[in-house]
């Protein structure tokens, strides 16, 4: 059995959140989250104390690309991807650290809905990658590859379009 506890929440437009104006969340998905936040701010304490070359983030898919061109796209087909691989973001790097750690308060709620929908067997649907050579960038679904990640899982259903640079 899974213990839960139901949360009232509105945005800030007064609308009801994606899964309905309520939610619930397990003790499981709180401790996890509280666990994984607890990771990405000792990770960036620790990077604070010894400087890497990207600073413990995300990479950041438009800095990567630095202005060359795309030579060609592929369409989003899906395939199981190793979390390992992927290792930046479009757009949200500074939300989660590299190890996809949440870093900012304001993914909370959301990542623990999709914790609990993750303990309680829901279908998510496949997180979007783009793949430029051997690395995978979040589109969309940077809650699901953190989820994922703190559960241990080894792998995520994706759909992955790649992307060939010009040289």
């Amino acid at each position: 059995m899974i213990d839960t506890t139901t949360f009232l929440l509105k945005n800030a437009y007064g609308r009801s959140p994606q899964f309905g104006a309520e939610y619930r969340t397990s003790r499981m998905a709180r401790n996890l989250y509280r666990e994984a936040q607890l990771k990405g701010r000792i990770g960036a304490w620790w990077t604070a104390l010894t400087p890497r070359r990207n600073g413990g983030q995300l990479l950041n898919l438009d800095a990567y690309v630095a202005g060359r061109p795309v030579a060609a796209r592929s369409s989003a087909r899906p395939q199981t991807v190793n979390l390992g691989q992927i290792r930046g973001s479009v757009g949200r790097q500074r939300d989660f650290d590299a190890g996809f750690h949440p870093i900012e308060t304001h993914t909370e709620q959301r990542w623990m809905r999709v914790a609990t929908a993750r303990e309680e067997g829901r279908g998510l649907p496949p997180v979007q990658l783009i793949r430029v050579g051997e690395i995978f960038f979040v589109q969309d679904g940077h809650h699901r590859v953190s989820v994922a990640r703190a559960r241990g899982e080894l792998d995520i259903e994706a759909e992955v379009t790649e992307w060939t640079l010009a040289s």
